[in-house]
């Protein structure tokens, strides 16, 4: 339905692959501007990422898909 992209070189970020996050504003945003509570995203970053994002009251809900890259434990 909308593709996007996200860059905060200031932050160290020259270009975030799947930025989940931006669904936050991004979803509000077209539901008011279309009537429609799900939208399919596509992330246009070199890597890409497609999402499915869905307003629920004042919260948005993401689903994708994900690759397992690295497992591990953290002792805090």
């Amino acid at each position: 339905d909308y593709v996007c992209r996200f860059f905060a070189p200031s932050e160290g970020i020259d270009e975030d692959a799947a930025t989940g996050s931006i669904q936050c504003t991004l979803v509000p945003y077209w539901a008011g501007r279309t009537g429609k509570q799900t939208f399919r995203v596509q992330q246009l970053s070199s890597r890409g990422a497609r999402m499915w994002c869905t307003l629920v009251g004042d919260r948005v809900k993401i689903a994708g898909e994900v690759k397992l890259y690295l497992q591990g434990t953290i002792n805090i």
